[in-house]
């Protein structure tokens, strides 16, 4: 069994504050955007979450590989909030949030990903 180490579990707690952000502008949305750029959001939340899971518990060949798809994918998901902000589907002060959130989410997984590939 693979005990997970700190940075593998900051990374998970930004990703879980990304998530408890997500479902709060989820929440304030109306029913239309909830039915359609919210589900789309909510599916590539749960994706890179599992992913996150999975980086975790593999050994450090396979992570790398899994640790650069969750960047890819997180980085997707920031700019579906993006689009979220031109649309006026949410404000400017929850974009920021969100922003912030991202940013101390790539910092760490950016870390990590440096980390596997010594």
């Amino acid at each position: 069994m693979i005990i997970p180490s700190t940075p593998n579990l900051l990374v998970e707690k930004a990703w879980l504050d990304i998530i408890s952000e997500s479902y709060d502008i989820l929440k304030h949305m109306s029913k239309y955007n909830k039915n359609g750029i919210g589900i789309t959001l909510v599916s590539f939340l749960w994706k890179i979450e599992s992913e996150i899971l999975e980086a975790i518990s593999y050994t450090v060949d396979n992570r790398l590989k899994i640790l650069n798809k969750i960047d890819k994918e997180s980085n997707l998901t920031y700019r579906l909030f993006y689009v979220m902000l031109l649309n006026e589907i949410i404000s400017p002060g929850r974009y920021t949030v969100i922003t912030e959130k991202f940013k101390e989410f790539g910092n760490l997984l950016g870390g990590l990903i440096k980390n596997s590939k010594k």
